[in-house]
């Protein structure tokens, strides 16, 4: 009579695990019963032994005229609940709620397992202008089933800053004083219009080079300061003052040469006059 092996082994055993059953001889057509599951271990799942080499029913097979191999496969259990993991992952879904922008991109655990602790989002997210507030519904201790977790927000106050502008030595409708505006953090203004100064010409607004009408976005408190140009003199002044001087009775350049000229002349014409008049008396 034919007689045949039935071997046992395992696949993916965790280092826990007893040996596989050990091997044995049977004869062709007898009843075999299959070797019981090996025991528990922690975290892990024995699948059964299973074959295709006979028809397994209730725990026994009749035996072929051949060898007839059993394998035994362990997957993984972190519940310890007797269900492989695999086949009962859960979705745990953490979102911004917020429409029209994302404040952080969707966080998913897609391998969570009932009975487990609830994966954790990790350091509270942030949002600018905006303070957190939890998260709705509130995250379970423990996982049941799939589950999607929207953070809360609250609207922060308004924050209020000053933009100031120093006039450095001009003057905006008569004052000489700073000018100072209030503004919401993140609010986009106009910078403001040029001061005036005499002999100087404005040239833009310092911190940094900014000029009058630009847009600019408030982040916080901010001073700009004008920067000047002084005003060189043309020939058209020194026009200006040589007319001015002459308005005066004021003699410049050759004109006052000349007046001291026929002055000289005056003088000398008087002696002369003298000395003919003095010599025509000794003649008489």
């Amino acid at each position: 009579m034919n007689k045949h092996n039935v071997t046992y082994e395992y696949k993916n055993a965790p280092s826990g695990a007893e040996p596989a059953p050990a091997a044995s001889e049977h004869n062709y057509k007898t009843e075999v019963t299959v070797a019981s599951d090996p025991a528990k271990v922690q975290d892990y799942v024995f699948m059964g032994w299973k074959t295709s080499d006979a028809k397994v029913s209730d725990g026994k097979f009749t035996m072929p005229d051949k060898d007839v191999k059993f394998t035994g496969e362990w997957k993984d259990d972190k519940n310890n609940n007797d269900i492989p993991d695999d086949e009962e992952y859960r979705k745990i879904t953490y979102t911004d709620g917020v429409d029209g922008e994302e404040v952080f991109p969707d966080k998913v655990f897609d391998k969570a397992l009932d009975g487990l602790p609830t994966p954790a989002f990790g350091n509270d997210p942030e949002r600018e202008g905006y303070t957190f507030k939890g998260w709705k519904p509130e995250v379970a201790e423990k996982v049941n089933g799939d589950a999607t977790y929207v953070a809360q927000w609250e609207k922060n106050p308004d924050e209020i800053v000053t933009i100031t502008y120093d006039l450095n030595g001009g003057e905006f409708n008569g004052s000489t004083a700073d000018i100072q505006e209030n503004y919401k953090v993140g609010e986009v203004i106009s910078i403001h219009a040029a001061p005036t100064r005499e002999g100087y010409v404005f040239s833009y607004w310092k911190g940094s080079a900014y000029q009058p009408g630009d847009s600019y976005t408030v982040e916080g408190d901010h001073t700009f300061t004008a920067v000047w140009v002084a005003v060189e003199k043309t020939d058209d002044d020194s026009d200006k003052s040589d007319k001015t001087n002459k308005s005066k009775g004021v003699k410049t350049g050759d004109e006052a040469d000349l007046a001291g000229w026929l002055m000289l002349m005056l003088i000398a014409g008087a002696g002369t006059g003298y000395i003919a008049l003095g010599r025509k008396r000794e003649e008489d």
